[in-house]
This record gives structure tokens, C-alpha cells and sequence, in this order.
């Protein structure tokens, strides 16, 4: 992650994404640089150093390895209110 943040930062400068979505912790530990605690605080929204929205949800990975049929259910459900959210965001 620490090796590729440079291109990332540039990318982030030159594109200017409207928002940004950090897909579980290590998304969010390259996009935010700050390790996060994905169960407590998906839906938050951080700033990024570049002044960008960014949500944090679910990894896709994270959610297929849920057990209980109902609780991975409601995550898949929470990750795309999620993506709507950073899509309103991004408009």
C-alpha cells in the first residue's frame, strides 16, 4: 500500500474524484492512510489528504465470508445503500 500511495495521491489530484469508496480496512488504510475499524464505522464519511469524500463499507471478500445467511444478507443490503450514498456524494 505505502509503495503505490504516491501514484494514488497524483491520480487523486489529477482526476479529483467527486467522492471516493474504501472497500474494507485495507481500502481504507491506503485511500485515508489511517488504519479503520470497518464494523463500527462503515457509512462514515472521511476527508481524504486531498480534501475528497470518502465512505467507508464493506469489502465484496468480507461479505462472502459472513456465516449466518441473514447477517451476510444485511451487509450486501448495507454495501449497496452504501454505494448509493457515495454515488449522491460523487453528484
Amino acid at each position: 500500500i505505502h509503495a503505490c500511495r504516491p501514484w494514488l495521491e497524483v491520480q487523486m489530484r489529477l482526476i479529483r474524484p467527486g467522492a471516493v469508496v474504501c472497500l474494507g480496512r485495507i481500502g481504507a488504510l491506503g485511500v485515508l492512510n489511517r488504519d479503520v475499524a470497518v464494523m463500527k464505522e462503515r457509512g462514515t464519511i472521511f476527508e481524504t489528504a486531498e480534501g475528497i469524500p470518502a465512505l467507508l463499507t464493506y469489502h465484496p471478500a468480507g461479505i462472502l465470508r459472513t456465516r449466518n445467511p441473514e447477517a451476510r444478507d444485511a451487509r450486501f443490503t448495507e454495501r449497496s445503500e452504501d454505494l448509493k450514498r457515495a454515488w449522491e456524494l460523487a453528484m
